[in-house]
């Protein structure tokens, strides 16, 4: 079993392909007995499944369950294909589309505050270090956006490869 990742580091988003012996049917069944259906809130402890989300045909899209709030999470998309002497799993692991929408108009109201700010000060020949905040900030933000995906996801990552006995290829 090999694994195959495309990973593009600062950017939150994965594409990853996963080599596996076992049969789809097998597959699909692993896969179910760890989801469970989208419950949009949950009063209770964490159910045993690691997943919510929907299995249909050879696809699936799901979400990781945690015992905690966390927008970055990644939503995980599916396919298992049959190949002659393997199977495959390609997934596709994206932030939800609020959290990139959220982030956008975060960036785009730091970037406004920084020329509101940077504009008087350059027409008067001065240059403080104290406009270099909203600059810090907009980075703080984008760093806290990847690295935390980048962990929810290489936990993903870690759970596929016991559910399916999988290896990246």
């Amino acid at each position: 079993m090999i694994v195959k990742t495309i990973e593009y580091h600062m950017l939150p988003y994965k594409n990853i392909i996963l080599i596996s012996d076992l049969k789809i049917q097998e597959l699909k069944s692993n896969l179910s007995n760890s989801v469970i259906p989208i419950k949009f809130f949950r009063f209770y402890k964490k159910p045993s499944e690691e997943y919510q989300g929907k299995i249909i045909d050879n696809t699936f899209k799901i979400q990781r369950i945690n015992g905690y709030r966390n927008s970055f999470l990644p939503q995980i998309k599916g396919s298992f294909v049959d190949k002659q002497s393997h199977r495959e799993i390609h997934i596709k692991m994206r932030l939800l589309l609020y959290v990139y929408f959220f982030i956008i108009i975060l960036c785009i109201f730091m970037f406004m505050l920084y020329l509101e700010n940077i504009i008087p000060l350059i027409s008067q020949g001065k240059f403080e270090i104290i406009l270099l905040i909203p600059a810090a900030m907009t980075l703080l933000i984008f760093l806290t956006l990847v690295l935390a995906f980048k962990y929810e996801s290489e936990k993903s990552i870690d759970d596929f490869k016991k559910i399916f006995r999988a290896k990246l290829k």
